[in-house]
Order: C-alpha cells, then structure tokens, then sequence
C-alpha cells in the first residue's frame, strides 16, 4: 500500500494536528456537556448525561470517540493506520469505541467524530432537543 505522504503533492503542507483545546472546544459547544479527568489516566473526558462521549489518550495524540461499534469497525477497516476500534482487554471484551490519531485525521473529520460521539451518548432528548433548534424556522 503506498505511502499517504507520497501521494500529497510536494508542496502542501500537513494538515495542522488537532489537539485538546480543539477536542475541548467542539465538545464544550455541545449541550450539557461536562470535562472531567480519568480516574486512572487524569487526562480530560467528555460527558453528557454522565455518559462519557470522548476522551483522551495517555499522551493526548489519540482520543477514543464513542461511536457505533459498526461505525468505529467501518472506520479501523478502511484507515488502519490511524483509527482502531477499542475493546476492553477483560473478559468481557466489550466494546469502548474509536481510537484515532489524532495527527493523523484533519480537524474536519475529529470535529465531525465529536458531535457523532455526543448524539450516540446524548439522551435522545436532548439530541431532538438540539436539532429542533438548528434547524430553520
């Protein structure tokens, strides 16, 4: 498989790497969302409802989005370079979500994984909610 870098033309530049502030950004414009730390990590997380819907890695490179599973399987398949989709590593090897690399996605697509993140975990409510009131009257 060849190389993306190889097939960017020589003179663009990399897309700039989304980081926290931009995860925290997008993610704090959303409705009733709150940022907590990992207990064990003591990284920031996203919450709403108190459902987590994205947090991030140890080193803050990658962030684990909560998506479908199906999504998150579709996304591992189709760019395994950059996403993974995460399992607990217990018995029960429930699903956790998406890991992505975060240098590696432009900020387009993280920021897009941000509000898929939110309406999976979102009360549904809350999700018709914010729909209604984007939408045009």
């Amino acid at each position: 498989m060849p190389d993306p870098q190889e097939q960017r033309p020589r003179d663009a530049s990399p897309a700039p790497a989304t980081g926290t502030d931009d995860i925290r950004q997008w993610a704090m414009a959303l409705p009733e969302v709150e940022e907590t730390n990992h207990f064990r990590l003591h990284v920031p997380v996203f919450k709403v409802g108190g459902r987590t819907f994205v947090g991030l890695g140890k080193d803050e490179t990658t962030a684990v989005f909560c998506v479908s599973e199906q999504e998150a399987d579709n996304a591992a398949t189709a760019d395994p370079d950059s996403c993974a989709a995460v399992r607990r590593q217990d018995a029960r090897r429930s699903f956790l979500g998406l890991e992505v690399n975060l240098g590696d996605v432009d900020a387009k697509r993280i920021r897009d994984l941000v509000e898929r993140a939110w309406r999976q975990q979102a009360p549904k409510k809350l999700v018709a909610q914010r729909d209604r009131d984007a939408s045009p009257s």
